[in-house]
């Protein structure tokens, strides 16, 4: 098979040394920040299995014990873990994945490539773990060699490598990865981690508490059972009076945006949605609803990725362009009326669209709000019995948009085909930089047509205890990121 490189992560020579997999020199044997306790929450436990758990903030817990082929950046990049590079065909249907040689499991043992084939048939056998989403994209697989997995996809292109972190483990029946941290001991009320010999960590031990409940986790940390806590805006009240906290923030998935239901007669008007669009003012709403817990944006890509931000047009506050897209369909603020749907369930949301409302009836139109039962929101969506309505939806890591416009999930009933074609060139790129200019065109689209008014995605905040030093990098679907080079104040 004719091979195409298409991304190689460059190791230089040093990095044999200091790789993934690799303790570090004999220099690094004696390390003088070495030691202490670090105390963290997870939930009663269906398994301390990473590729099996059902609850998400265990799996970010007990997949220290081990290392992926890939880390998913927070800009949607990969970049190489104990793959030591990747490799496709011409139509990105087969890629070829090599493992780095050298890489230790906490026993010893070498990691090759039956371990992944092994960890990947895991993760299948479970479809609720954080990291089966794989399995849309995988055909089949197989180790080709000692060293080298080969991956077959049936959606063909890069867009599956966002799943590629998941944690190698070596067996269902061994529960050892090659990561910074060993399970020494578990109970009913807590599980150890020691630090591995395997792997350079400044840690030396995780004690992990175990919880009936997942509401419990506010209360542990404020009553200083746990070190480590990500909340999100609704919780930020409970743990303001914390005063042990370095407080690192951070942009979630949760995307929020006004959409229109393109086949009612007032939403069906492009004039009348851009005129819309031009009455919201979007930091405003950040600001005076999110308190700054919240990252405006003019797409459905995260704000920070390589996907965001690439047109730079957006719709800003301005009453004078609003009345000219009117004049264009010969309509002015008083013909326009309609009503913003929204969940009554949730608080911040429904203030959004009572926001929205009041500053297009101080505009002229007559909007109100009907914010009604989340059983009766998602029924008249499914009726397109609404103009507009607010909705807030979790972004796959992917992200792949189309699930927003597609066939089943289209509640705008908008149909381009030039849009249709940008979201699947996005899916079947084979390289992050045709991915960014399908991205620009799919951006570009919404923007002129405004089927959906882009505003916002939430920003979690990473919450650790004074005890606790270093860079804070937490990944959206991983807390934990870079915590082999945490501290504890001695």
């Amino acid at each position: 098979m004719k091979l195409k490189n298409i991304f190689i992560c460059l190791i230089l020579t040093v990095c044999i040394f200091l790789s993934a997999c690799g303790k570090g020199s004999e220099d690094d044997s004696v390390n003088p920040d070495f030691g202490g306790e670090l105390d963290l929450f997870a939930y009663t436990p269906d398994t301390l299995n990473p590729l099996l758990t059902v609850h998400q903030t265990n799996a970010a817990v007990f997949s220290l014990i081990g290392e992926s082929p890939l880390t998913l950046n927070n800009d949607m990049t990969v970049s190489c873990n104990i793959a030591e590079n990747y490799t496709c065909n011409d139509d990105a249907s087969v890629w070829t994945f090599n493992i780095k040689k050298g890489c230790v499991f906490s026993d010893g043992s070498m990691l090759t490539a039956e371990n992944v084939i092994n960890s990947i048939d895991m993760l299948r056998s479970s479809p609720k773990n954080m990291y089966y989403p794989l399995m849309t994209y995988v055909k089949s697989y197989r180790a080709i060699s000692d060293y080298s997995v080969e991956i077959t996809l049936k959606i063909k292109g890069n867009t599956f490598l966002s799943y590629m972190n998941f944690p190698v483990i070596k067996s269902r029946s061994e529960m050892v990865g090659s990561g910074a941290y060993i399970i020494e001991s578990e109970d009913k009320d807590n599980i150890v981690l020691k630090a591995s010999d395997t792997k350079k960590t400044n840690i030396e031990t995780i004690n992990v508490h175990i919880y009936p409940k997942n509401d419990m986790e506010v209360n542990a940390y404020m009553s200083n059972e746990t070190d480590v806590i990500s909340a999100d805006f609704y919780q930020l009240a409970e743990l303001s009076t914390s005063n042990r906290s370095t407080q690192t923030e951070y942009i979630s998935d949760f995307f929020t945006y006004l959409g229109f239901n393109t086949e009612s007669e007032t939403g069906g008007d492009i004039n009348i949605r851009k005129a819309v669009a031009s009455l919201i003012d979007k930091e405003e709403i950040v600001q005076n609803i999110f308190v700054s817990h919240a990252k405006t944006t003019n797409s459905p890509y995260k704000p920070g990725t390589i996907y965001s931000n690439l047109v730079t047009n957006d719709y800003k506050y301005n009453i004078e362009k609003a009345q000219s897209y009117l004049a264009d369909s010969e309509k002015t603020f008083e013909d326009i009326s309609f009503s913003i749907l929204v969940n009554n369930e949730t608080v911040g949301k429904k203030q959004v669209a009572e926001f929205i409302a009041a500053k297009l009836t101080q505009a002229g139109m007559d909007v109100s709000v009907n914010a009604v039962s989340y059983e009766t929101y998602l029924q008249k969506i499914r009726d397109k019995d609404f103009v507009a309505f607010i909705a807030e939806t979790k972004m796959p890591k992917d992200f792949d948009v189309s699930f927003m416009f597609s066939t089943s999930g289209n509640n705008f009933s908008y149909v381009k085909d030039s849009f249709t074609e940008a979201l699947h060139g996005f899916i079947f790129s084979s390289n992050f930089e045709d991915k960014a200019k399908h991205s620009k065109t799919v951006q570009q689209i919404l923007l002129n047509d405004v089927p959906i008014i882009s505003l916002y995605y939430r920003t979690n905040t990473l919450f650790t205890d004074s005890s606790v030093t270093g860079d804070f990098d937490p990944l959206h679907d991983n807390i934990f990121n870079g915590l082999t080079q945490w501290k504890i104040k001695k």
